[in-house]
């Protein structure tokens, strides 16, 4: 029996990111795969005083994280009739990336949606863009931020 293969999406509030999330559906749909889902809880003060940070507040963006990754997890069924792993993590967004998927080794494809800023495609794509794309153990689907659902739908 062939391995099962798993798309990992990373969930946050941009719009491009529904682009990914569509993508990585659709693939998952036409491969008999499944869709995983995850979001960092970002150490946007940084090291040591991230864990100054109140518990009340960590507890917050956690209330959040598991919010926004509800909302996604829904969409998710509704567009394969499966139910997704869903992953937290806090700490800086592409290093806690790039360690969910050492850590599993059941993630197939990482799928991205390029920013619409001209300026930056974003933080993780930029971060494997640097750190190497070629030393990762699993291939990585960049998808246009602004790229229609039609578009989508034929290219799978």
């Amino acid at each position: 029996m062939a391995k099962q293969r798993i798309f990992l999406v990373l969930v946050d509030n941009t719009e491009e990111m529904k682009s990914a999330l569509k993508f990585a559906c659709l693939r998952a749909n036409s491969s008999g795969g499944l869709v995983a889902l995850a979001h960092v809880i970002e150490d946007s003060i940084g090291g040591e005083n991230w864990l100054a940070v109140s518990d009340l507040s960590k507890m917050q963006a956690r209330e959040d994280a598991e919010k926004l990754l509800s909302k996604y997890s829904d969409q998710v069924i509704r567009f394969t009739g499966t139910t997704p792993t869903l992953y937290i993590r806090e700490g800086v967004l592409a290093e806690e990336v790039a360690g969910l998927v050492e850590d599993e080794k059941s993630i197939s494809t990482i799928v991205l949606a390029a920013s619409t800023s001209q300026a930056n495609p974003g933080p993780v794509i930029s971060y494997f863009l640097h750190q190497g794309i070629g030393s990762m153990r699993i291939p990585i689907t960049i998808v246009p931020g602004k790229i229609s659902d039609k578009v989508l739908e034929d290219l799978v």
